[in-house]
Parts: C-alpha cells; structure tokens; sequence
C-alpha cells in the first residue's frame, strides 16, 4: 500500500517542480523514475534521453519521440512520461506542440492525449485546445 502512494507522490512533486530549461535538460534522468522511462523505451528502440534533450530545445523531431514514446511506456514509467509530456506541453505552448503531434498516427494522438489527461489532473482542455482537438476525450483516462 505504501508503493502507490510513494508513486503518486512522486508523480504529483514531477508535476509541481518547474519545467526544465535547455541547462536542465543535460541532467536527464534525474531518478529512478526517469530511469525507468529511459528502461522502456530503449527495449523499443528509442533513445529517450537524446529525444528529451531534443524536445528541450524546442525539435520538433525530439518531441516526436517523445510522443512515439508514449506506446512503449507502461506503470511507473507511463506515469513519469505522462508527465514529462505535461511539460513539454506547457513549455512548447498549445500551437507548437499540437503542430507536431498533428503530424501523428492516430494511435499516437490518442495515447498522447490520455497521458495528458492523467497527468494534468484539471480540465487543461479550455487552456490547450488545439491539442485537445487532435484526438477525443476517452473517460477511461484520468487521474487518480
């Protein structure tokens, strides 16, 4: 009982803690929650400490990545990359970041907007509504 509540912790201070600027971005992964979203994509294939790096400096090609990503996370993992996601979001800015998922599968617009929805916690649609609009809102995903 206590790991769920450690887990939410953890997911809850991500969410608070100030968005990473390009300097930060250098000491990814922080943690061991980090790691465990490193872990997971890299049996996918995909380097996800290079897309982060990427996505902190405003590529879109990092950010698309990091939205690939969101298939091959799962548990711990899906939640801290839920909430690098919210991140990204709020850095990148509503039209930036809705540009390159645009470019997106529908599998992906889909996932991406459940993490989204999990990781804000709040009704971040009236605030981001061209991400918002990429993919329907599913009841299945949201926080706990």
């Amino acid at each position: 009982m206590l790991r769920p509540r450690f887990e939410a912790f953890a997911l809850v201070a991500a969410l608070l803690a100030p968005p990473p600027v390009a300097g930060q971005a250098s000491s990814f992964p922080r943690d061991y929650f980090d790691s465990v979203v490193v872990e997971q994509t890299a049996r996918g294939g995909l380097d996800y400490v290079a897309a982060y790096r990427a996505a902190a400096h405003r590529s879109s090609k990092g950010l698309a990545t990091l939205f690939r990503a969101t298939l091959l996370t799962d548990g711990v993992g899906g939640e801290q990359h839920s909430a690098i996601l919210w991140r990204e979001l709020q850095q990148w800015g509503d039209s930036a970041f809705a540009s390159v998922l645009r470019a997106q599968p529908d599998t992906i617009r889909v996932r991406v907007r459940c993490d989204l929805d999990f990781a804000a916690c709040m009704d971040w649609a009236r605030h981001y509504p061209l991400t918002a609009r990429l993919a329907a809102l599913n009841p299945s995903c949201v926080c706990n």
